[in-house]
């Protein structure tokens, strides 16, 4: 299983490309839209130039065919305005394409510069460059959070965990309203995954399920620890069908416990596959992160586990990309592309593609 890994745009200096390329970056997101990769807000710690923590309160758009990365959006200096005309600067959120739309994308959660952790949802029209709040006409919302995971399910908005959660929600953007699907259990159980952060998750396939992958919970976050502590290596179907979750089967082992990466589902066709809508030549594939196999370090390697045969594939390159993680992963035009993150060897933040 060979691939390689390509540098579209290096590394450059902050002060360079100013207004033409984003600075350096973590804990950002990155999502597929017409065909571009869009990037939204992020944080690093300017050691360079001696401006301490930097909150990235902008939107870009990298255009793969191109090689050309083009500002959409700049928000206030002060963070958001009186008028609320436009979002906090953030991190440790999550963003999806809205539903329909390959113009509009649909932020929700995460930190911002007061360490604050939100809940707000707004919806970015790449077009006009411009923010609506969306204000949800229910009165049940999800507690604030950050370092979750949301993806687009139909119509809907499905959000799953957080630091010390391990609910799972549902937000309907045709009538607005908020629905708690399912919460935490009170005494933790092998059929479902619990309180965790800084996890992964993806749609499946036919955009009705939803794949969750490893992650981090604290030990006073579960009941009992045989069911995972620290970095969690277990794999999760959601149904939403029956509202239910289902582990899933790693045949040949884990990849051991991570957290902090990148996930993305993608193209598959290695070995006997059982073609249907639901799992046939589709894998997920994973990048980075931090990762304990049994040494917790950075790691650099790409990952593909079947859903056919419920099997992990480690996908050899010629030289992996610096090891990271805080980075995001998108799969556009038939590759995937990585941009951020931050690594330890050398200690550095990331700009390149």
């Amino acid at each position: 299983l060979q691939a390689s890994w390509d540098v579209v745009l290096p590394q450059h200096k902050n002060e360079d490309h100013v207004s033409t390329r984003p600075r350096t970056r973590y804990s950002h997101t990155s999502t597929a839209l017409g065909g571009e990769m869009v990037v939204a807000f992020g944080y690093f710690y300017d050691h360079e130039s001696g401006g301490g923590p930097t909150w990235l309160n902008e939107v870009w758009s990298f255009a793969p065919v191109r090689k050309e990365w083009r500002r959409l959006w700049i928000g206030s200096k002060s963070g958001s305005p009186p008028d609320m005309s436009e979002p906090v600067p953030r991190m440790n959120h999550i963003a999806v394409a809205a539903p329909g739309s390959d113009r509009k994308l649909v932020v929700f959660g995460g930190t911002d510069p007061n360490q604050h952790k939100l809940n707000d949802i707004w919806e970015f029209d790449v077009g006009s460059s411009s923010w609506m709040m969306i204000l949800a006409t229910s009165r049940l919302a999800p507690p604030v959070r950050d370092c979750f995971s949301g993806v687009l399910l139909g119509e809907a908005l499905v959000v799953y965990g957080g630091f010390h959660l391990g609910d799972l929600w549902r937000f309907d953007f045709q009538s607005d309203r908020w629905e708690l699907l399912m919460d935490a259990p009170r005494v933790d159980h092998k059929g479902h995954p619990g309180k965790r952060a800084a996890h992964a998750a993806v749609a499946s396939p036919d955009g009705r399920d939803m794949y969750v992958y490893g992650g981090f919970r604290f030990p006073a976050d579960v009941s009992d620890p045989s069911l995972g502590v620290g970095k969690l290596e277990d794999l999760w179907k959601y149904t939403s069908a029956d509202n239910t979750w289902h582990p899933m089967a790693q045949v040949g082992g884990t990849q051991g416990g991570r957290q902090f990466f990148g996930m993305q589902l993608v193209p598959w066709s290695h070995g006997p596959l059982q073609e249907s809508a639901d799992s046939g030549g589709y894998g997920l594939a994973v990048f980075a992160g931090n990762q304990c196999n049994p040494e917790c370090s950075l790691v650099g390697h790409l990952t593909v586990y079947s859903l056919a045969e419920e099997r992990w594939y480690r996908v050899e390159v010629g030289e992996e990309p610096v090891a990271r993680y805080h980075d995001t992963l998108v799969f556009l035009r038939d590759a995937l592309f990585d941009f951020g993150g931050e690594s330890y060897d050398p200690y550095m933040y990331h700009n390149s593609v």
